[in-house]
């Protein structure tokens, strides 16, 4: 929590305290608002705020019958489900992130929650031999030989470069910034490059 959010936390305080005090008494326009404030104020864990508003919408609900009132009524009741059951289906809301930095989205296909990565969910990936790069096939990983890619071994200069190598070996050299290949008996400069 940041030095501001803390400065402020009173205020927040007093606020959820005086929605508490007077959401048992609200009207239907007054229960919408208090909704709202209650969902700004990120209260989304308040059991003592959720019980009293359904109470409420209960009592309002019991009285009221016309559609305009109904509706004002329906909307502070999204507010509340929204509070404590984020609407996750439409991926506009995520479950709380306090507390779970580093950790990815996951979902069952109904919930919605934060997941830890582990071995397993990789464990394809044995397959990937050194000199191989992992492909990713739609069921799985495998490991495939680089094909018309160039890979350079990078030198601090042209003095350090091997006395001989594979024919067709590029390597890198920082100090001019120079690809060369090997041709079978020498280096050979093949091209500059800019990191």
């Amino acid at each position: 929590m940041s030095y501001t959010d803390s400065a402020l936390d009173a205020a927040r305080l007093t606020m959820v305290a005086d929605i508490e005090a007077q959401v048992s008494t609200a009207n239907k326009d007054e229960l919408l608002k208090y909704a709202r404030m209650v969902k700004n104020l990120r209260e989304t864990d308040n059991v003592t705020i959720e019980t009293l508003i359904n109470s409420r919408l209960e009592s309002l609900l019991a009285t009221e019958d016309d559609v305009d009132t109904l509706l004002d009524l329906s909307d502070s009741l999204s507010k509340v489900l929204d509070l404590v059951q984020p609407n996750t289906e439409s991926g506009r809301e995520l479950p709380t992130q306090s507390g779970n930095g580093g950790k990815y989205l996951t979902t069952d296909g109904t919930n919605v929650s934060w997941g830890t990565p582990a071995l397993s969910d990789v464990s394809d990936l044995t397959s990937v031999s050194d000199g191989e790069v992992p492909v990713y096939s739609g069921s799985g990983f495998t490991g495939e030989t680089l094909v018309n890619k160039t890979v350079a071994t990078e030198y601090n200069s042209v003095a350090s470069l091997p006395a001989s190598a594979s024919n067709g070996d590029f390597a890198f050299t920082l100090d001019n910034n120079n690809i060369y290949y090997w041709n079978g008996s020498a280096w050979t400069a093949f091209g500059g490059f800019t990191k």
